[in-house]
C-alpha cells in the first residue's frame, strides 16, 4: 500500500513491506468493540455510534500491524459529500490516516475529522489537514 495526502497539503507516506504490511479491515460491532471504546471520551458518542454502524450508516475499522492497533468510525455524508472520521481510538493515527486519505482522495471525497484533543488535531495538520471551524457549547441550564 502507498498511502498518499498530497491533495490535503503535505504528502503524508506509508510504504510497508510485505512482513510489516498494516491489515486494515471494515470489522462488525460487538460486545468486545463496546468494552473498548468504553471511555470517558466515548461516553457520549458510544451509543449513537453503535446504532450507526449497526444500522450501516457508518463504518468501524480496525487498523492494525505488528505495534500498533487502531479503531475507526467512519461515516459517508450528503449534502455535502464528505467523508467524515467521527471517532477513532488507539495508536497509530499517523500511520493509518495516511491509508484514509489515501482512499478520500481516490474517490476524490472530502475527508473531515472531528477531535476534540489538541494533540489529535495538531497530529491531523501533520497529515495534511486543517482547521476549518470552531466549535463552542455551552450548557446554560447548569
Amino acid at each position: 500500500m502507498d498511502a498518499s495526502a498530497s491533495d490535503c497539503g503535505r504528502v503524508a507516506r506509508v510504504v510497508p513491506t510485505a512482513a510489516t504490511a498494516p491489515l486494515i479491515r471494515s470489522i462488525q460491532w460487538s460486545s468486545t468493540i463496546d468494552a473498548e471504546l468504553d471511555t470517558v471520551a466515548a461516553a457520549e458518542l458510544l451509543p449513537w455510534a453503535r446504532r450507526q454502524v449497526l444500522e450501516g450508516v457508518a463504518q468501524l475499522w480496525e487498523c492494525r500491524d505488528e505495534r500498533d492497533r487502531l479503531l475507526v468510525i467512519t461515516r459517508l455524508d450528503f449534502d455535502p459529500l464528505e467523508w467524515a472520521i467521527v471517532y477513532c481510538q488507539g495508536s497509530g493515527l499517523e500511520k493509518f490516516g495516511a491509508y484514509f486519505l489515501n482512499v478520500a482522495r481516490r474517490k476524490r471525497w472530502p475527508l473531515r475529522m472531528h477531535t476534540t484533543s489538541p494533540a489529535t488535531a495538531r497530529l491531523c495538520e501533520r497529515l495534511g489537514f486543517h482547521i476549518d471551524e470552531y466549535v463552542s457549547r455551552c450548557k446554560p441550564w447548569v
